[in-house]
């Protein structure tokens, strides 16, 4: 199946009952995997402020388009992970996602060398609050393709100078390919 826009979650499970959200069990690797198309949106699959999530299975793309969330103007995201509420957020694990063409609709000016940078991250996981303790993140035999920036980027939160940083991360056997800037930046 392929389902247009984005898949937005918040809440969650608990440590012996995750959120699964996936294909249907008994996927074999020959099998297409369900597909999420998130153009126009600022991510395919989007958590805020979640805790004990299972993404799996799933081919996620996110290819510019007519913008349906001002958001996604500059950014877009394959997985968008973030936590804007102060509270701990453990258990997200992400496996077997196959995720491509992730471009925003603009590209705004950047750093480093080139003056402008399309803003296309494949996986990201963002503190935004100190405080918000994002914990026990996995990132497991993913394949990413074809992003306009960054394949997976983990970002802390900051508050003057203090930093909160996310603990417990294993990202294990991905696979990343034609990454437009850092295949990752932790």
């Amino acid at each position: 199946s392929k389902f247009d826009g984005t898949l937005l979650l918040q809440g969650g499970g608990n440590k012996q009952q995750p959120v699964l959200v996936g294909a249907y069990e008994g996927i074999t690797p020959s099998d297409e995997l369900p597909i999420i198309d998130g153009k126009g949106y600022l991510a395919a699959v989007q958590i805020t402020n979640g805790k004990y999530f299972k993404i799996q299975d799933l081919e996620l793309t996110a290819d510019a388009g007519t913008v349906q969330d001002s958001l996604a103007l500059a950014k877009r995201y394959g997985v968008y992970i973030h936590a804007n509420e102060q509270g701990d957020y453990p258990g997200i694990h992400l496996k077997n996602l196959f995720i491509h063409h992730i471009f925003s609709t603009l590209n705004p000016p950047g750093d480093g060398q080139n003056p402008t940078s399309n803003r296309g991250i494949g996986i990201s996981f963002q503190m935004e609050e100190k405080g918000a303790k994002i914990r026990d993140v996995t990132i497991e035999s993913c394949r990413i393709e074809m992003t306009g920036h960054t394949g997976i980027r983990i970002s802390g939160a900051r508050k003057y100078k203090d930093w909160d940083f996310l603990e417990g991360v294993t990202i294990i056997n991905n696979r990343l390919k034609h990454i437009g800037g850092p295949g990752m930046v932790p």
